[in-house]
């Protein structure tokens, strides 16, 4: 999810000549700062990756999506997950998504060892 938040960075910010249609920005003063896409109907629509990334686009605060360079917007991020651990406004969020995904107990376990701060979410300790 990180790359595709990167990503989604330089296509909102203007940082690459491809990408602009795919996200539209609410003019409405109270969500002037968030994106959105259109509805999906189909599952094909749904692992986009302008729908896949909006959600978690849009729980970034805006110092980390209005960064002044594509470096500024990667350290912030990391900023936002080392300070925040346990934080589920972040772009880790994901990872309760890919958790549940995860069909084998002991791949649970490795996945939890790699990913502490999922572990401290569900209140696990890996140590």
């Amino acid at each position: 999810m990180r790359g595709d938040l990167i990503e989604a960075y330089k296509i909102i910010n203007g940082h690459v000549n491809y990408g602009h249609q795919m996200f539209n920005h609410n003019l409405h003063y109270s969500t002037r700062n968030l994106c959105n896409v259109s509805s999906c109907r189909t599952r094909f629509a749904l692992d986009c990756f302008s729908v896949r990334v909006i959600k978690y686009w849009n729980n970034l605060p805006n110092s980390v999506k209005y960064a002044p360079s594509v470096n500024a917007f990667k350290a912030g991020l990391d900023d936002l997950k080392s300070y925040n651990p346990d934080s589920r406004h972040g772009y880790w969020y994901l990872s309760q998504e890919i958790f549940n995904r995860i069909p084998d107990k002991n791949d649970h376990v490795a996945y939890l060892k790699l990913h502490p701060e999922v572990a401290m979410q569900r209140h696990i300790s890996c140590f």
